[in-house]
């Protein structure tokens, strides 16, 4: 599934409309249990379901839907919006290491004028967000990184999906 442009440029403008933090500045609901802020940098904005961003909510959850026809994304409450200005990245990290009941990671880059600022895979090695717009899904254990934007300004989304936001049961071990 590919956003359009305009749907792009309307995620990113909603960073002003719900407003930013630094992720060194924000509260521990930023940086839960195992995320040591000292490895980031860069700002973050959590876009809220309301009527405004509802379409959004229920393009993923159609994105969705062939793998996990039960989700419950149309009902979710919130995804990140992330701005990383020149010399902002996030360095390897496991993202079920911060939630343990995250199961998978839906995202895009949402913008191109920028250098750096790649979103890269470990075992399996790859890269994820090469285009504009075009959604992606990652399992929750995969080890991955943002490299450093080098100039300009990188906007993209993460959409971080428990169990039960898919409809499935979690699975204690």
């Amino acid at each position: 599934m590919k956003l359009t442009k305009e749907q792009c440029n309307e995620i990113i403008s909603w960073i002003s409309v719900f407003g930013k933090s630094n992720v060194r500045n924000c509260p521990d609901v930023c940086s839960p249990a195992g995320l040591h802020k000292s490895r980031l940098d860069y700002n973050i904005t959590e876009v809220k379901r309301v009527e405004s961003t509802q379409w959004f909510f229920d393009s993923i959850s159609e994105f969705l839907s062939h793998e996990y026809p039960n989700n419950k994304i149309k009902e979710g409450r919130f995804f990140y919006a992330h701005e990383f200005f020149t010399g902002a990245k996030f360095t390897k990290h496991v993202d079920k290491d911060r939630q343990h009941d995250w199961k998978v990671i839906v995202g895009a880059k949402l913008n191109d004028d920028f250098r750096g600022g790649q979103l890269l895979t470990y075992n399996p090695d790859g890269e994820l967000a090469t285009e504009v717009g075009v959604l992606y899904k990652m399992d929750s254990e995969v080890l991955h990184e943002v490299t450093e934007v080098t100039d300009g300004t990188r906007y993209s989304f993460v959409y971080f999906i428990s169990h039960q936001d898919l409809g499935i049961e979690s699975k204690l071990f």
